[in-house]
């Protein structure tokens, strides 16, 4: 088998190939990277819109100001009964944010709840019929110089435990 060289011309038609080689694939790593930038967000908000933890999750979506949504599931204990007026469940809020989309809770049986005692509320929580002046809400807000996660109700929500969802944007996001 005889060798073949390639001349002046036929080299530079291999160089100009892989040049455009090249290119064709920085094209398509380029295209590729843009597509991933685009389907990130809706990815999180697949995976993390429906997901909650007691951890910080992106939920892919953004706010009004084009920063993006954060959410943390806060595990408030036992609601006390109220003694005189309202009960409160205060625990810090220990989350770098500048501004709060929304706060939602849950309220649902605790591990002493009776048969007849297993229901489970959305917060703010409907009023029974004929009940006066009831209240459940959930803010967050400064108590004794600590920014608090606050639970107020004036019902007797005996046997029942709390949780709540905060969605926020974090400060420089």
């Amino acid at each position: 088998m005889s060798k073949q060289y390639l001349d002046k011309e036929g080299l530079q038609v291999v160089v100009d190939n892989i040049k455009e080689s090249k290119e064709v694939a920085n094209g398509a790593m380029a295209l590729a990277q843009s597509v991933s930038d685009t389907l990130t967000p809706s990815v999180n908000n697949l995976i993390n819109g429906n997901s909650y933890s007691l951890d910080e999750i992106f939920t892919g979506g953004t706010w009004i100001n084009g920063k993006k949504i954060y959410k943390k599931t806060f595990d408030l204990g036992d609601i006390p009964a109220p003694s005189s007026g309202s009960a409160f469940v205060r625990i810090p809020f220990n989350v770098d944010f500048e501004d709060v989309v929304e706060i939602k809770g849950m309220i649902v049986p605790n591990a002493s709840s009776t048969e007849a005692q297993k229901e489970y509320y959305s917060i703010p929580k409907p009023p029974k019929v004929g009940q006066a002046n009831y209240n459940v809400s959930l803010k967050i807000k400064p108590y004794n110089n600590v920014l608090n996660l606050e639970l107020e109700t004036n019902s007797d929500l005996t046997n029942k435990k709390g949780y709540a969802t905060v969605y926020y944007t974090k400060t420089g996001d």
